[in-house]
Order: structure tokens, then C-alpha cells, then sequence
């Protein structure tokens, strides 16, 4: 049997969204954490827990500035808190 634990934090710092980089749909900067644990077995069965953005952070991945024309803006937003488990097999 083998176990492993593993975990990552990433950094965004400020990003403009849109071509002309209008401050109403900027994201400012942000880090996400993710972990993972797993235990295989000689068989090729893994099990493995893990958990994505757990700090639940709120942050925009996309967006548009259509104010000049309709007087508005849409933003699109990273996936909230996730947690899983995985259950593969190997042959």
C-alpha cells in the first residue's frame, strides 16, 4: 500500500478581463489552495479524497464591458468550495 498527500497554492495577481482593461470587471489579485490524498494498493485500486478553492474564494474568470452600448457588464466566475472522491483502478 502507498499513501499520498499533496496539496498546491496558485496566484493570480490583478487581471484585466477585457481589451480595453475596464477597472468594473478587473479581478484583483487572488490565490486558491487544493488538496488531495490517496491510498493504492498492490491490486491497482485507488482511492483518493480532495478538496478545490478551499478558502471559497469568490473571483471572476471572465468577463465583458458592454456599457458604452447596452449599459452594462457580465462577469463569468471561478467554481465556489468543491470537495470529491475518486475511485480508479489500474491494469
Amino acid at each position: 500500500m502507498r499513501a499520498s498527500l499533496g496539496g498546491s497554492y496558485t496566484y493570480r495577481s490583478k487581471t484585466y478581463l477585457d481589451v480595453p482593461n475596464t477597472e468594473a470587471i478587473a479581478q484583483d489579485g487572488y490565490g486558491l489552495i487544493d488538496l488531495r490524498a490517496s491510498l493504492g494498493f498492490a491490486n491497482g485500486i485507488e482511492f483518493a479524497v480532495y478538496g478545490k478553492n478551499l478558502a471559497n474564494k469568490i473571483y471572476r474568470m471572465n468577463g465583458a464591458d458592454f456599457f458604452s452600448s447596452l449599459g452594462a457588464s457580465v462577469a463569468w466566475y471561478g467554481a465556489p468550495r468543491t470537495y470529491g472522491a475518486e475511485l480508479s483502478w489500474r491494469f
